[in-house]
């Protein structure tokens, strides 16, 4: 079935979009609205663990070399606990705040039910479970922070969600940093999620020599970019999403980079023997079809999977009636 738009290729409409989207994102404005802010949101139990003042020192330099390039006037650290009260936090925030230059400061931290200004000493109650979302808390103070732009976050938790770093893939430039993380955790690392074994703050400054290194020579819209660009594990949803919107070639490096488990190589061959009833196909995407139909061919026969690889033949034939 043909849609209904002008386009008579869905490879060259979503080409065009996708330059469109990438054009935007380097016009992205730079220029000053107030002050451009980094923040550091950092976990205190299982995250802070270990810290000094030699520590405490290394990661501060390398919040400023962040800070620099993304040309931010200030950078803030903040901590959250889900601790009742900001004892614990202000042991942390002590080590810290004698070491600060002047561009780097002390934000606001936040406890279950309340925050905690360092500079003032002072607790404000908030309500009943308030914190019982870090990233939610968080994103209420300093994503619409009066008269500042966020241009770059980190999220540094020890038990943070895999997935967090996902909503922000294509409009903030973040990393989710996770240190005293499993084999199975840093297994799944990419450019905006950095896991390692490494426990507590030695994990935290190492996952951040690993993103300073990564954006060497990157400007602030590169590193958008290439957010935008990177190729990670997709959700069932997303899969289908790729494959209704016939982004192919997309789908071709997934499988080949090797991000697809076995329930991926299913759902994408069920999706794609639904389109191909309801779909015309420009000549590029009738050939990435086919070229996907040969990795998914592969994969089934290296796990003798006789009925799926009849599946596939049937559909590769349908494919070229």
């Amino acid at each position: 079935m043909k849609s209904q738009d002008s386009w008579n290729s869905n490879f060259r409409k979503t080409k065009f979009y996708n330059k469109q989207k990438e054009k935007r994102i380097k016009n992205y404005d730079y220029e000053k609205i107030g002050d451009n802010i980094i923040a550091v949101l950092l976990d205190l139990q299982g995250t802070c663990d270990f810290i000094d003042g030699e520590k405490a020192k290394i990661f501060i330099k390398q919040i400023n070399k962040i800070r620099n390039v993304f040309q931010a006037d200030t950078a803030y650290i903040s901590i959250s606990t889900h601790y009742s009260n900001s004892q614990e936090i202000k042991k942390v925030l002590d080590i810290f705040s004698s070491l600060l230059p002047s561009r780097i400061k002390i934000g606001t931290s936040f406890f279950n039910g309340g925050t905690y200004d360092y500079e003032e000493n002072l607790e404000k109650c908030q309500y009943t479970f308030f914190n019982s979302n870090k990233l939610d808390t968080f994103r209420e103070c300093y994503f619409h922070k009066p008269n500042h732009q966020l241009k770059w976050f980190a999220f540094i938790d020890d038990q943070a969600l895999d997935t967090l770093y996902r909503q922000f893939q294509d409009n903030k430039p973040m990393l989710l940093s996770i240190p005293s993380a499993s084999f199975e955790s840093v297994s799944r690392n990419n450019f905006m999620r950095i896991a390692t074994t490494t426990r507590g703050f030695d994990g935290v400054i190492e996952t951040l020599n690993i993103y300073i290194h990564s954006i060497q020579k990157l400007t602030p819209t590169d590193i958008l970019l290439k957010q935008k660009n990177m190729i990670r594990h997709l959700s069932s949803f997303e899969l289908s999403d790729k494959v209704k919107k016939q982004d192919f070639t997309y789908l071709v490096q997934y499988f080949t980079l090797g991000f697809a488990d076995s329930d991926d190589y299913i759902d994408v061959l069920e999706e794609i023997s639904f389109l191909i009833h309801n779909e015309n196909f420009s000549k590029e995407n009738y050939e990435l079809i086919q070229k996907i139909l040969s990795i998914l061919r592969q994969n089934f026969s290296e796990k003798q999977d006789q009925k799926t690889l009849e599946k596939v033949k049937r559909i590769k034939d349908e494919l070229n009636n």
